[in-house]
């Protein structure tokens, strides 16, 4: 099975995300934005972050 790979602008993006999450909860695409995420790496890094998030959640 291939490796996906992933660039660093994502990974920094993802976690990015995932820690803003953790210190103030959801936010809009728009918050995001002025926090320096764009619109498409949102979009290429929504469901892993989202996933990060609800794996948190469970524990």
């Amino acid at each position: 099975m291939p490796t996906i790979e992933i660039s660093p602008a994502d990974r920094r993006d993802r976690a990015n995300m995932f820690s803003l999450w953790q210190e103030r909860g959801a936010m809009t695409e728009r918050e995001l934005e002025r926090a320096g995420i764009s619109k498409e790496s949102q979009a290429r890094n929504a469901a892993a972050v989202a996933e990060r998030v609800r794996l948190a959640e469970m524990a």
